[in-house]
């Protein structure tokens, strides 16, 4: 079954999807991990350059802020459709 088909009328679990789709959201989690790891690390060098003259503190801190929440929503949205898919493999 094709996970992106716009005419299946159940859902998958995940073992029923292709090797490729398991594949792309295992990439789709490294990419999450790995953006909010950035945006910690970005936050951390505002905070620890925030006496900076040449540097647009405020800017920084705000977008690494942003980064972080869509980053949150983004794994939110992952994990609900994760749990999703595995209670149905429960219930079968």
């Amino acid at each position: 079954m094709d996970f992106f088909s716009q005419k299946s009328s159940r859902d998958i679990s995940f073992q029923e999807m292709d090797r490729t789709t398991q594949a792309l959201l295992a990439v789709v989690a490294i990419f999450q991990v790995t953006c909010f790891t950035y945006n910690v690390l970005f936050l951390i060098a505002t905070y620890k350059n925030r006496r900076s003259n040449f540097l647009p503190i405020s800017y920084m801190t705000v977008m690494s802020i942003a980064g972080i929440l869509v980053t949150a929503f983004m794994t939110w949205n992952q994990l609900v459709y994760i749990s999703v898919l595995h209670r149905l493999e429960l219930t079968g």
